[in-house]
């Protein structure tokens, strides 16, 4: 399978949260890329099947979230934006239990 488009913010914040993990050890900084990756994974086999819950409260045409899980210890979203040709670009990475509508906000200006 090939890597999924994404947008500049995504990367930064995979950034962040690996970096972050990678300070309480490699074993949870493995656990968090394996999660990440299942769940990009599960984003490529099933575009449409995440949840749209933020995309309709913020009016962001396309945009969805899955979790990861099991391995973290952390509740993350993986937020992306399903395109008219069916494909997905990966759009954040947050804490379920953040302020996630303003991280997703940039989004409604976007082509």
């Amino acid at each position: 399978m090939s890597e999924l488009p994404f947008f500049q913010a995504y990367q930064r914040d995979v950034d962040r949260w690996t970096e972050e993990h990678g300070e309480h050890g490699d074993d949870e900084e493995m656990a968090f890329i394996m999660s990440l990756q299942e769940a990009v994974t599960r984003i490529q086999e099933n575009v449409p099947g995440g949840s749209p819950r933020y995309g309709i409260e913020l009016r962001i045409k396309g945009l969805r979230h899955v979790k990861m899980e099991p391995h973290t210890k952390f509740a993350f979203l993986v937020f992306y934006v399903e395109q008219e040709d069916g494909s997905a670009k990966l759009a954040r990475l947050a804490l379920s239990e953040g302020d996630i509508p303003p991280l997703l906000r940039y989004l409604a200006t976007e082509p």
